[in-house]
């Protein structure tokens, strides 16, 4: 199967790469461990779009897929965009779609942002207006965040603000019952394709500190070792980049085995973004520990995600057990 883009995915994506290279630069990213970012980044991709592209058209979106969203939050991942984006844009928007529930409108039109919380993994975001959360039962249910109380949790990534969600369902906030599985699904993919760009970001900026880093009388990059370990992080990037596209493929074509398919996505595309952290780190030599350095936040970034709903030994479990091994 080919998942070359089609020329208007490409015009698309390179305008949100434009706009999030000019208005996500890395001090706008550190900012964000002090305190969060101001709305506006997130009203200019609403207004692009970008936040409502999988709402039907006639709740104001685009009527597009997850094949069609997946560039673009590589994007996100390599400007290490710090919005809810995967939560909101991948996953609230078509499921509150899909339930027809009268908050889609504005979460598609990037009015409230939305976190995602699911039954074995309640650890949320807590900057966001909205909380869609899964009981045990596998009901879905929509609250308002000041409604759900949380206790702090710490994160190696200082840009992610995460509380431990305690609540209590309720007939009102119940929005349905068949959806975890699409959900988890669309949630994985888009930290996938997260992954994909942090590690793309992290190949770019190693490969232009080695051409210049020069050690006796020489560019770094020069050396055969060097070489071998950024051609292998591409190796890994370019592996990893079908394997997603293939698991937003089967999210639109509602695929029996699409949860599979997202955990390959997961397990390549981490596997690749921490390869890429190791040999950045290693290329960089001490500078990149230093917290003052920017390469820093896209590496935490990257562990950050890498574990966030399933780290790649998770998922290759996922797959073991698929394939009955």
């Amino acid at each position: 199967m080919r998942f070359a883009m089609t020329e208007d995915q490409q015009l698309f994506t390179a305008a949100v790469r434009e706009l999030l290279a000019d208005q996500c630069p890395p001090d706008r990213v550190r900012a964000a461990w002090d305190a969060p970012a101001d709305r506006s980044l997130w009203e200019q991709l609403a207004q692009m779009g970008v936040i409502g592209m999988l709402a039907p058209e006639v709740a104001g979106g685009m009527g597009m897929g997850a094949l069609d969203l997946h560039p673009l939050l590589i994007e996100a991942g390599r400007v290490a965009m710090t919005e809810p984006i995967v939560d909101t844009a991948a996953v609230a928007v078509p499921l509150l779609a899909v339930a027809g529930h009268d908050a889609g409108a504005r979460v598609a039109s990037g009015e409230q942002t939305v976190a995602l919380g699911f039954h074995t993994d309640p650890v949320v975001r807590t900057d966001t207006d909205l909380l869609l959360l899964e009981t045990a039962e596998g009901a879905w249910h929509l609250l308002t965040s000041d409604s759900v109380e949380t206790t702090v949790e710490e994160s190696v990534d200082g840009a992610r603000r995460l509380g431990r969600a305690t609540w209590t369902p309720s007939a009102d906030s119940l929005i349905g019952t068949a959806l975890s599985t699409d959900a988890r699904s669309r949630a994985i993919v888009g930290v996938a394709a997260q992954l994909l760009g942090l590690a793309r970001h992290l190949l770019d900026e190693t490969v232009a500190y080695v051409a210049v880093r020069e050690q006796f009388g020489k560019p770094v990059g020069s050396q055969q070792a060097i070489k071998h370990k950024l051609a292998d992080v591409l190796l890994a990037i370019e592996f990893a980049s079908p394997m997603v596209a293939r698991a937003a493929y089967s999210i639109d074509q509602v695929d029996a085995d699409v949860a599979v398919h997202a955990a390959m996505a997961k397990a390549c595309a981490g596997d690749a973004a921490k390869l890429a952290v190791r040999h950045a780190l290693q290329c960089h030599g001490a500078i990149a520990y230093t917290v003052e350095y920017d390469l820093h936040m896209w590496m935490k970034r990257v562990w950050a995600l890498d574990a966030q709903w399933g780290d790649a030994r998770h998922h290759r479990r996922t797959i073991r057990t698929h394939l009955n091994l």
